[in-house]
């Protein structure tokens, strides 16, 4: 239901009561206010959920946002956050970021092969049938023996993928929301940009969970039937089982910076799967 339904992550207020250990105290980490890190992940939000851009590119604005959060950080000149958000949405506004974007490489081979290495890790690990089925479905899907578990060469693993993805797109016409709702969940979930080292390095583990789940769903979507909703669902909740743990996002994170795509220049090489 989060994942389908167009209203799902609407924001409304409420008192709730909760447990005291589900609390997460995060501003105090870079000290800001709680008024000023509420303002900055509002802003986050929002921009995942901006329908007039491609959700690639609100993903890769995201990382120049928190790239340029980073730095103001590091100089600790952030007391005037209105007006840092404020430049922002007019690097935005005058067409400066689009502009960046627009001309951005795109390497489908590299997505094909780093994600494929990210889904490798937890691949063999199989917790429970659905998990098992799932797993199978994406290595078949990309070129692998589902059987012998024995890995794509290059070449047809990037010709799987580009089928996956051209697969995918027809088959996410029927749950247009769900790779959105899955990164505003995933943002909400861990407080983004404040559940990590920094901001930066929080939007590079999203970038790379991203990356993941759209893999695995190419992999299901190459199959002699197009999957529905549900066999989609069921690909994201066994992602959201395997991987979205911290040993599994720093070690993304690191392979991320090892391969330099810790640089802003470089995430639509990652993000970007169709002209």
């Amino acid at each position: 239901m989060a994942l389908l339904a167009p209203d799902a992550l609407d924001l409304i207020e409420a008192e709730i009561v909760v447990r005291a250990e589900s609390v997460v105290t995060t501003s105090g980490k870079l000290l800001f206010s709680e008024q000023d890190a509420n303002e900055i992940r509002g802003f986050c939000f929002q921009l995942v959920r901006t329908g007039s851009l491609q959700l690639w590119q609100r993903l890769a604005i995201i990382g120049h946002f928190c790239h340029q959060l980073d730095q103001l950080i590091q100089k600790q000149a952030y007391r005037d956050i209105a007006r840092f958000l404020a430049d922002f949405v007019d690097q935005i506004e005058n067409g400066e970021m689009l502009h960046k974007l627009t001309g951005a490489t795109l390497n489908h081979g590299m997505q094909a092969q780093l994600f494929f290495k990210f889904w490798e890790g937890q691949a063999e690990r199989k917790n429970s049938a659905t998990q098992a089925d799932v797993q199978r479905a994406v290595a078949q899907g990309l070129g692998g023996n589902a059987g012998s578990g024995e890995s794509p060469n290059q070449e047809d693993l990037i010709r799987h993928y580009l089928t996956g993805l051209k697969r995918m797109n027809r088959a996410l016409e029927a749950t247009p929301v769900l790779l959105e709702n899955f990164l505003a969940n995933e943002m909400l979930r861990e407080c983004f940009p404040f559940d990590s080292v920094n901001p930066y390095q929080h939007f590079l583990g999203l970038m790379a969970r991203f990356g993941l789940l759209r893999l695995m769903l190419a992999g299901v979507c190459n199959a002699d039937t197009l999957p529905d909703a549900s066999m989609l669902i069921r690909t994201t909740q066994v992602f959201a089982r395997l991987y979205p743990h911290p040993a599994f996002t720093g070690s993304a994170t690191d392979a991320l910076k090892y391969l330099g795509f810790d640089h802003p220049e470089r995430f639509a090489e990652l993000l970007r799967t169709a002209e």
